[in-house]
């Protein structure tokens, strides 16, 4: 959740925002609903999604955090 704030902290797309957050809930119940079926495929692929969500995130802040900066220095704003 820390890397979402960061994510609209550091002004990212709506778009980006909500499908990373979106995959990260979803990698979280897949997991979660495996975990009660005894199900070990399920519980894996629900680790992947959430792992490479995380992932994502920090890939996509890095790359945002050179970008807001350059907004803020010239005061535009998307």
């Amino acid at each position: 959740l820390l890397l979402l704030f960061a994510l609209e902290y550091n002004q990212a797309d709506m778009w980006l925002i909500h499908f990373l957050g979106t995959a990260f809930i979803l990698g979280r119940m897949i997991h979660a609903r495996n975990l009660l079926l005894q199900n070990l495929k399920g519980r894996v692929l629900g680790m992947k999604i959430t792992l490479y969500s995380l992932i994502a995130m920090a890939i996509v802040n890095l790359a945002y955090i050179p970008y807001a900066k350059f907004l803020e220095i010239y005061h535009w704003h998307v």
